[in-house]
Order: structure tokens, then C-alpha cells, then sequence
């Protein structure tokens, strides 16, 4: 899909579909993308017979080779993601290859789900990258979720197969704290309940997969309070202006601020954006240019509008690794949060598991080794503005480095 293409919609609902491997992810966005209409019908003919030629079966997630050549030609408009059209909005498939860059991707900021499909095989059922993908949804607070028990006609679309399965989802996800919208018996590969409702399946008068997506809502960052992480400070017609983007909220000219960590108070005297006249309002996503009354501004300094916020050296997170190194406790690292940095160190690690099995330990660990996920105490060498993970994602979601190199991801309770 071409860049002008999406424009054709304002709304964007980025989607994360996750489950174990060769469950059907492939097969279900290849399904989507052509039964929406994303996908040429001559491109679409074209694949069949190439299918047919060589003796072999068409399968959908051979339109997802397709997509990777346009890719290849520039023809996309980025490489990580894939992008259908339906329900009057743009859908952006995050790709997730595994939990590992999943995981490293929504913490490093590189991609942000609102919502997503979890793929379970109806045959192989929950198993161990869906119990961590599970775990990751809900520690990353993504309440939006469609569960969609694929491969139902290798069970001949049986009702009882498909309850039990049901009932084991449910378990799992109580489990986590999670709820799913619908659990949905698909078949991928047969378009069942994909877009249109299965006549296989008449014992279910539930929504199809799409249906489900259609009905779920797009966050509005712009009712949450004002984060303007400073990027730089770059003169522009004779004046000093904070440069960067808005994470959250609203700014607008003649507004009263406030300039973190060292609480100065100052007025936006005016507002610039690339190519743009008059100003009076910006908003979470834009990039822009503030001339601050009375501040020199410098990176890494922070704009909000309310007093008091989360200002200090020390908070709990949870911190994952994302190399295959320990991290040590009160080793030093490079804590990076939006154009934040400090040195950093784990004071204390409370509990530590892997998502996939039940135990948890709380023994007195001193590393957090590759896969797990710890409840930790994290202290800074200088005072730094946070926020919680669930309230404003872009502040409460920060990386470690090592000379420049991500090692760890965390977000911040």
C-alpha cells in the first residue's frame, strides 16, 4: 500500500498479532490484507496461477512475499510494518517476528500496539511463546485483544474442540489480568470468520475477526497531560527555540509551563512547525519549534503543564534483558528515557520469572538473566522526570545501554 494510499483515512489503530510459531500468523494477515481489498485482484490472480504452475497449493501468506517485494522497490511506506484498510481507519500490523523483538520494539519505542490478536493453533493449543506473549500484553497494559482459535477446519469445526480450548484461554488469561473481547473459531486458511461469518460453523453466532477489530477504540494520548522532551535548542529567525516532540497532550501559545527537572515556570511565547504560519496549538505526535519566555532550554529537559510530577533518582520497574547478557545488580548503565539520561543502576531486585512457567523467584537474585523479566529498584545519578507505564507510555518506558548498545528495556510502575 502506498503512503498517498493511507492518507484516504485519518485514523490509525496500530495491531500487534502475536502467537507461537506456525500457528497461522502469515496465512491470517495475507487472509486480511485480500479479503479487505488491500491486495490487487491482478496481483492476487497472478500468485494462483504461479501457485498452480508449480503444482502446489496457493497459500495467503504468500502475499506477504508479495508486500516484501514492494518493500524491496520502495513502493511501501515502511519496512516493519504492514498496513491494511478497513472499517474506515488504517490498521498498522506491527511485525513480530517473536517475543524477543516484539518486545524490544514496544519498549524501545519503535512501535507502540493499542490492540491485538492473539493466534492460537486449535490443535497444538497454549504453549510456551503464548503463555510469554500473554505476559507481555498484559505487562505492557494492552487491554485490547481479539483471540482467535485458528485451524478449526483440522478439528472439522467441532463446537466441543473449540469450548475447551475456550475454557483453557480463559484460565490463561484470568491468570494475567487479561480479558479478551472475543474468542473467535477461525479458520485462516478457509476465511472462516476471518471477514465474513463461516457457514462451517453455524453453532457460533458470535462477530468475525474483523468485526471484532472494527469495535475497538483508538487511544487519545491528547487527553493525558503535556510531555515535551526537549531534543535541542536550534535558533530560529534570531531565537533560541526548544526543539522536539510532543509525547502527550496539548501546547499552546500564551500557555503557562512548566520546565523539569528543576521546576522553572515560564510562558510559551510562540510556536513554530516546518512551513507553518500562526500557531496557536499543537498536539501529541507533532514536531516542533517553542520559544520559551526567559529559558535557555537544553536536551533532555522536559515541558509539562501541571505541578507536581514524578521528579527523582529512584523508582520500581520492571526491566527485561534484550541480549543474551546477565544484567548484574549495581552494575552502571546507560538509562536513556525519550531525550532523558542518566547513569543508572539495579539497587535491588524483588522478584524475577520467566513468562512462560508458573514460579516465580523471590530469592535474593543478583542478575536478571536472558528471559526473565524482574521486579526491580532502579536508581539514578541525577534527578530525571518519569511517568508510569500506563498512564503516559513515551515517559514510562526507558532502555539501558552499554557503549551505546541496548541491553535491557523497562517500563516503570
Amino acid at each position: 500500500m502506498s503512503e498517498q494510499d493511507t492518507k484516504q483515512f485519518t485514523e490509525n489503530l496500530p495491531i500487534i498479532i502475536v502467537g507461537h510459531v506456525d500457528h497461522g500468523k502469515s496465512t491470517l494477515i495475507g487472509r486480511l490484507l485480500c479479503e479487505t481489498g488491500n491486495v490487487p485482484q491482478e496481483k492476487f490472480q497472478e500468485l494462483q496461477r504461479l501457485a498452480e504452475s508449480e503444482g502446489r497449493e496457493f497459500e495467503y501468506s504468500s502475499l506477504l512475499d508479495y508486500l516484501e517485494e514492494e518493500r524491496k522497490e520502495g513502493r511501501t511506506i515502511d519496512i516493519a510494518h504492514t498496513y491494511f484498510q478497513a472499517n474506515k481507519r488504517n490498521y498498522i500490523v506491527i511485525d513480530s517476528p517473536g517475543h524477543h523483538e516484539f518486545l524490544k520494539k514496544m519498549i524501545t519505542g519503535a512501535s507502540q500496539a493499542e490492540a491485538a490478536i492473539l493466534l492460537i493453533d486449535i490443535q497444538q493449543g497454549i504453549c510456551e511463546q503464548t503463555r510469554r506473549h500473554c505476559y507481555i500484553l498484559s505487562l505492557l497494559g494492552i487491554e485490547q485483544i481479539a483471540v482467535l482459535v485458528n485451524k478449526m477446519d483440522l478439528v472439522e469445526y467441532s463446537q466441543s474442540a473449540f469450548g475447551q480450548m475456550t475454557t483453557e484461554i480463559l484460565e490463561e488469561l484470568s491468570s494475567l489480568n487479561l480479558k479478551a473481547a472475543d474468542i473467535i473459531p477461525v479458520s485462516a486458511k478457509n476465511g472462516d470468520n476471518i471477514v465474513q461469518t463461516s457457514h462451517n460453523m453455524p453453532w457460533y453466532t458470535g462477530p468475525t475477526a474483523l468485526s471484532t477489530l472494527g469495535g475497538f477504540g483508538k487511544k487519545d494520548i491528547a487527553d493525558t497531560h503535556l510531555r515535551f522532551p526537549i531534543q535541542g535548542a536550534f535558533d530560529i529567525d534570531g531565537q533560541t527555540h526548544a526543539v522536539g516532540r510532543i509525547e502527550s497532550g496539548v501546547l499552546k501559545k500564551g500557555q503557562t509551563v512548566h520546565i523539569y527537572p528543576d521546576n522553572k515556570e515560564c510562558k510559551v511565547l510562540s510556536i513554530k512547525k516546518f512551513q507553518q504560519e500562526k500557531i496557536d496549538e499543537v498536539h501529541a505526535g507533532e514536531c516542533v519549534g517553542v520559544l520559551l519566555e526567559g529559558i535557555v532550554p537544553q536536551r533532555g529537559n522536559v515541558v509539562t503543564d501541571v505541578i507536581p510530577c514524578r521528579v527523582g533518582r529512584s523508582f520500581r520497574a520492571h526491566v527485561f534483558c534484550l541480549e543474551n547478557t546477565p544484567l548484574d545488580i549495581n552494575a552502571n548503565f546507560e538509562w536513556k528515557c525519550t531525550t532523558q539520561e542518566a547513569t543508572a543502576r539495579i539497587q535491588t531486585i524483588y522478584n524475577k520469572f520467566d513468562p512462560a512457567f508458573v514460579s516465580i523467584d523471590k530469592s535474593n537474585s543478583k542478575q536478571i538473566l536472558p528471559g526473565e523479566v524482574a521486579e526491580v529498584e532502579i536508581t539514578l545519578n541525577t534527578d530525571s522526570l518519569y511517568d508510569r507505564f500506563s498512564e503516559i507510555p513515551e515517559l514510562g518506558r526507558f532502555v539501558f545501554e552499554i557503549s551505546g548498545n541496548p541491553v535491557a528495556g523497562g517500563v516503570i510502575l
